[in-house]
């Protein structure tokens, strides 16, 4: 993992713990480390990782050499003056352990006659503690995958507040561009959405994790129309009297394929049978999803067997959890530690009236409040969203939220959401939703401040007692440098402009705008900003890179107003193409409009007079 100094200390730490003992470390003395770090005999391998990151940390910041030490036998370590990672004789013979199960990725930071021990949960162990000492005690940021992780010159002495922590939600995940890099992942204990973009690997303590093959969507690998349609056509879905392959539908509403027919016996056994054959192979990532085909209506099987399940149960989701508890039950027979994931999804997001999900069961319920018909509003304010959330969290259903976060259908554009992400996430984990996961921009780079975004997204599901607001401010005055009270007047202008919009908008279906001088007020901010770091080009990059959204903003949203204005629109135009040609911003949106389509329909249209 790189680390470096920031290039200007930051101002602010909003992630600094609070209450709990005060230790104050003596780091360093007369220019030499004054502590060593002591590893176990037999340090495991996530212990290794915990002790080389801590003392590459330590080194930078201080500008000491700090020494690892193992120990050899319990005797060698004895009193203080210790950094101790893990289950060391000299944290064991303290007599300390935690007063909670820290499960995962929960992690205790204690302290005993001069020394500090780090000790963590079963996955991430002393590395979750470690982590948590530089970012949260140091002040270390990793806010983007470019920069690396960045610490901040460091005292003669550091207060370190001693505590335990775990993270209500369990698995905490992001499909977004900016997350897809191991060290990101790492350091800021969120996981990717898919498997090609890297999950952390065992050395580092691993995390759950879904098979890239089995991710979602997933019948047809269990049973495909091509082997068993002609043959066994009672398989599938019978929609208006005749049965359907399976297939995906018109996302935006049109009718498509089909699913399978779960009252079917043999559908129940065939699917079973190969989820149990891909676990021989997947068992040890602890996740197998058995998910419903991406159709938007009128999918599910419509035979006298599944109807009487749908009118018993009140909703198409009955025989879907019927079949998913069946096959869970095989699961649970052969790997008890794994758990089989499904959709409660457009038809099926409404729960059953009496059936359960078993223990082993996630129900991955997708909030839609972030899309069609809702551009942006709170998920507690959407028609049928929040009394099916509130239905399932009621049937004790284990929950993974799949929660929809850009502008899908154009997501350069400037988008204020983040105080609704904030408000969401709170309201997942006070109602114990098992995990989460924010699907974003996954082309490549642009999305509006999508940086921040990422590092904001990752803080707020490990610790959803932290204020976006506050996050916002940190990253904004750790990442910007000079810029950063610029930056950070334009975060506020995009919330502004959510208040200001939420404020006279009493239905949520209303499609969000702007102001009329958002543009105006934005730019003005943006002239400011790259004025301040005209000396830096470093800085200057991470500025016209976010200036590109403002850009695309009054390319698509404010053409020509006249004859006057024509000439400033195309030298917008121009500068738009230099700065995506420059920073590898290409797509627009998931319909695959690149920047380049959109460039030449704007030149076009504008290019000639």
């Amino acid at each position: 993992m790189k680390v470096s100094l920031f290039s200007g200390s930051p101002e602010i730490n909003y992630l600094k713990p609070e209450g709990g003992g005060i230790f104050t470390i003596p780091l360093k003395k007369n220019g030499r480390a004054d502590f060593s770090i002591l590893l176990p005999g037999r340090a495991e391998k996530v212990d290794l990782a915990a002790a080389a990151l801590l003392k590459k940390v330590l080194d930078t910041g201080t500008g000491c050499s700090f020494e690892i030490e193992y120990e050899r036998n319990f005797a060698e370590a004895a009193g203080g003056g210790y950094l101790s990672i893990g289950n060391t004789g000299l944290y064991e013979r303290t007599g300390h352990s935690p007063t909670v199960d820290l499960e995962l990725d929960g992690y205790s930071i204690s302290e005993k006659e001069g020394s500090l021990f780090f000790c963590g949960g079963s996955r991430r162990g002393s590395l979750s503690a470690v982590t948590a000492f530089i970012e949260e005690d140091l002040g270390g940021r990793f806010y983007n995958a470019d920069d690396g992780l960045c610490v901040p010159e460091l005292k003669d002495e550091c207060e370190v507040v001693l505590r335990e922590y775990v993270p209500p939600i369990k698995l905490r995940t992001m499909f977004q561009w900016e997350s897809f890099n191991l060290d990101f992942q790492l350091f800021n204990r969120a996981g990717s959405g898919r498997e090609k973009f890297e999950y952390v690997p065992d050395c580092f303590g691993g995390n759950t994790k879904y098979p890239e093959d089995f991710f979602i969507h997933t019948f047809q690998k269990f049973l495909s129309n091509e082997e068993y349609f002609e043959e066994h056509p009672e398989y599938f879905s019978l929609i208006d009297g005749e049965r359907r392959k399976q297939g995906h539908g018109d996302i935006l509403g049109g009718v498509g394929g089909g699913q399978l027919c779960f009252t079917n016996p043999d559908v129940k056994k065939i699917v079973a049978k190969n989820v149990l054959k891909e676990l021989e192979t997947y068992h040890s990532y602890g996740i197998m999803d058995v998910s419903e085909n991406d159709v938007v209506k009128n999918s599910f099987c419509q035979c006298e067997e599944c109807k009487k399940v749908k009118e018993r149960e009140g909703s198409d989701s009955g025989a879907l959890l019927e079949f998913i508890n069946f096959v869970a039950g095989k699961v649970a027979d052969k790997y008890p530690n794994v758990k089989i994931s499904t959709l409660a999804y457009v038809e099926s997001s409404k729960p059953p009236k009496n059936i359960k999900p078993r223990e082993n069961v996630i129900i991955r319920l997708a909030n839609k409040s972030g899309l069609y018909p809702y551009p942006i509003v709170y998920a507690d304010k959407t028609e049928d969203f929040y009394s099916n959330f509130k239905a399932w969290v009621k049937l004790g259903a284990e929950l993974y939220i799949w929660e929809y976060t850009a502008n899908f259908l154009s997501w350069l554009l400037p988008r204020p959401n983040l105080d609704v992400i904030d408000k969401d996430i709170n309201l997942f984990a006070d109602n114990g939703v098992y995990g989460i996961f924010l699907q974003s921009n996954y082309y490549g780079p642009g999305e509006n401040q999508g940086k921040l975004r990422a590092w904001v997204y990752s803080k707020k599901m490990w610790d959803p007692s932290l204020k976006v607001e506050d996050l916002i401010r940190d990253f904004n005055h750790g990442y910007f440098g000079k810029a950063a009270d610029c930056m950070q007047e334009y975060s506020e202008l995009l919330g502004s402009e959510w208040n200001y919009f939420r404020s006279v908008n009493t239905d949520v279906k209303n499609t969000f705008v702007f102001r009329d001088d958002f543009y105006f007020n934005a730019r003005k901010i943006f002239d400011r900003a790259l004025e301040k770091v005209s000396d830096n080009s470093e800085l200057r990059a991470k500025i016209e890179f976010e200036f590109i959204n403002v850009l695309f903003y009054r390319l698509q949203i404010m053409p020509p107003a006249n004859e006057k204005d024509w000439d400033s629109y195309m030298a917008d135009l121009k500068t738009f193409k230099r700065l995506t040609d420059c920073y590898n911003v290409v797509s627009i949106s998931e319909n695959k409009t690149t920047v380049k389509d959109r460039i030449d329909e704007w030149e076009k249209e504008y290019g000639k007079r």
